[in-house]
């Protein structure tokens, strides 16, 4: 008997400790009923706490977030998240969502968010330095250095000789989401395509703001004419 009253009692602590599930939601996320910029971060508060955030993506063609929301552990004095019925709000920036919701334990909610007109930041552009290289000899001073996206040049510099190299940079915009009908440079994840003169690199790329990336470019050009020659001919 005393040896079930302790199962017991070791089996309603374990309970007891167990903290609480996560109260979780998802959606679309629209500011002035359009889309908001890829990354924006939603954040979840609670008597103005945050408990919880998230990075906005792009899935088929909607801004998404998803959040799951703790809660409170009863078995510690700190307060780490929701209890039953609290009012949970949502912001991005300074902006706060019209749509607020109740904290309940272990639910997952389909609630789009809508926030009013979000000043979008500046975008930063995708940069790019190195090394030119043409039949692994320096690329003559002038070169111009072109870097396109779906076919359209979006940055372009000519090669400098430094410290006995050639050398290039290139700052590649991004595309102001700000401007609708209206293209000014890449994406995340667009494919960035190098340009040496006229022929292609060896090296392509993908776009994302913010970065400084060291990509040396090459071609070979021998290895172009073996490929055109044979065009010409026909």
């Amino acid at each position: 008997m005393i040896i079930l009253l302790v199962l017991l009692l070791s089996w309603n602590s374990a309970v007891t400790a167990m903290p609480p599930l996560p109260s979780s939601f998802y959606g679309t996320v629209k500011a002035d009923g359009k889309n908001v910029q890829s990354g924006s971060r939603v954040i979840a508060l609670i008597d103005g706490v945050e408990y919880a955030w998230a990075d906005v993506e792009m899935y088929e063609g909607d801004t998404v977030y998803s959040l799951d929301i703790p809660g409170d552990d009863a078995a510690t004095p700190q307060v780490e998240g929701g209890h039953f019925g609290d009012t949970i709000t949502f912001k991005i920036a300074d902006k706060i969502a019209y749509e607020t919701a109740n904290w309940t334990s272990g639910v997952n909610i389909n609630l789009d968010l809508t926030f009013p007109p979000i000043s979008s930041p500046p975008v930063l552009p995708a940069s790019y330095y190195g090394t030119v290289k043409i039949d692994n000899q320096n690329a003559p001073a002038g070169t111009v250095i072109k870097a396109k996206i779906n076919g359209v040049v979006y940055a372009q510099d000519e090669v400098e000789l430094f410290e006995g190299n050639a050398v290039y940079t290139l700052d590649i915009p991004g595309d102001d989401p700000a401007t609708s009908g209206i293209i000014e440079g890449g994406t995340l994840g667009d494919t960035i395509q190098f340009m040496i003169g006229g022929l292609e690199a060896d090296q392509s790329s993908t776009w994302e703001s913010g970065t400084n990336t060291k990509l040396d470019l090459t071609i070979n050009e021998k290895k172009e004419y073996q490929y055109l020659f044979p065009l010409i001919m026909q």
